[in-house]
């Protein structure tokens, strides 16, 4: 499924682990640019979307529903989870790919507001969630913020 245009890109973990707290503030850069980079994109493969987003966009839910009310007796479907150690070595493709051609972001979309550095610290922010979740054997997925 291709994702919705989005404000944040991060990883969810099956539970919570201690480590990963600095990642919750990165991901902005990623979701602007993951799409048209082809190192980068090859993370969507991890990417699960959210039930109540997909019901939102195809008209199930509207703002002003209660989708526990609304949506009672539908069923949206789980979170598809990934091994923490896969989704590890793409991170860290995607790392090594920018940082041996940082260009590569401006040659992938114009964004003037972002830099191969910016992108870089939000790799390096999930690699280091997901490191601190295989270490404590958690699963993940990656997921969008609308």
């Amino acid at each position: 499924m291709k994702p919705l245009p989005a404000k944040k890109f991060y990883a969810v973990l099956e539970r919570p682990v201690k480590g990963g707290e600095i990642a919750e503030k990165r991901g902005v850069a990623l979701a602007r640019v993951i799409e048209w980079h082809p190192e980068l994109s090859a993370l969507l493969d991890f990417y699960d979307a959210d039930p109540m987003q997909i019901a939102r966009e195809v008209g199930m839910l509207t703002s002003h529903d209660n989708p526990e009310e609304d949506l009672e007796g539908v069923d949206l479907g789980g979170h598809e989870w990934f091994e923490t150690q896969a989704g590890l070595a793409a991170v860290r493709r995607a790392l090594e790919a920018v940082r041996n051609d940082p260009a590569s972001i401006r040659r992938a979309i114009y964004e003037p507001d972002i830099g191969a550095s910016d992108v870089i610290a939000d790799l390096e922010a999930i690699e280091g969630l997901l490191e601190a979740a295989r270490q404590q054997e958690t699963r993940f997925y990656f997921a969008l913020e609308p």
